[in-house]
């Protein structure tokens, strides 16, 4: 089959015992867990025309973990020409996400997750930016699209203009802020509790740079719902660390 025959080419793989195909998420990459002498391994089939990126989420797993970042760490990868596929090998970080468990924690346990979670995004910002972006320019330019968007709509937001008055005399605040590396998909479903407890942080393969503030905009959309608490450390650790 397909699938044997691409992890028989990868070399840390040898003598592997099972292959799980993963369904979850919405990445167009084909995602397995392999298992080698009772230690489970994370791999990522790319089409080619992902390479740059794939690679260049490889190197930042390097990074990650010179870092101290508990995620995957990168060990191997490879280009199957043939196959018009890059595969990606990485360790698995065993355990559940968090928005699954997350209600059966008490709110104190919630909290500290949150912290847990906070100390390791913060670590994540103080990797090396894989490229530069002019900040302002970028989210003006998002801004006039989503403005476009809205108007050639027949919905109207209640105080239209004083919504879009405050946004425009704001303006100045996105200037000179530091830039950053971006998990820029950071919510609890990308967030590995073993036993209850951080186990990691996982799914880089959506990385930005950008500023650090912009990793809170999926937490208030995906993860509020679930836990103010885990919420509310985030930040917490996040404002502390900038004082």
């Amino acid at each position: 089959m397909v699938v044997e025959n691409t992890m028989n080419r990868l070399t840390s793989l040898h003598g592997y015992t099972a292959i799980k195909k993963i369904d979850k998420g919405y990445s167009p990459d084909i995602k397995y867990v392999v298992t080698v002498d009772d230690t489970p391994y994370f791999v990522r089939l790319s089409d080619l025309a992902y390479h740059d990126k794939r690679w260049i989420e490889f190197t930042l797993l390097q990074d990650l973990e010179l870092q101290g970042v508990q995620t995957h760490k990168a060990i191997e990868y490879i280009v199957l020409p043939d196959d018009n596929l890059s595969a990606m090998v990485m360790s698995y970080l065993i355990g559940t996400p968090a928005d699954e468990i997350i209600l059966q924690l008490s709110d104190i346990e919630q909290y500290h997750l949150g912290l847990m979670a906070g100390k390791e995004l913060r670590k994540i910002h103080q990797v090396k930016s894989p490229k530069t972006v002019h900040w302002e320019t970028l989210q003006k330019k998002k801004f006039t699209n989503y403005l476009q968007a809205y108007q050639q709509d027949s919905y109207q937001i209640p105080q239209e203009a004083k919504l879009l008055s405050f946004i425009e005399e704001h303006w100045p605040l996105l200037r000179q802020r530091p830039i950053t590396l971006l998990h820029d998909d950071y919510h609890l479903g990308h967030i590995i509790c073993h036993q209850n407890s951080f186990n990691g942080i996982i799914d880089f393969n959506g990385y930005d740079v950008g500023d650090p503030y912009h990793d809170f905009y999926n937490l208030a959309l995906f993860s509020r719902g679930h836990s103010v608490p885990f919420c509310r450390a985030n930040k917490w650790v996040f404002h502390a660390a900038t004082r």
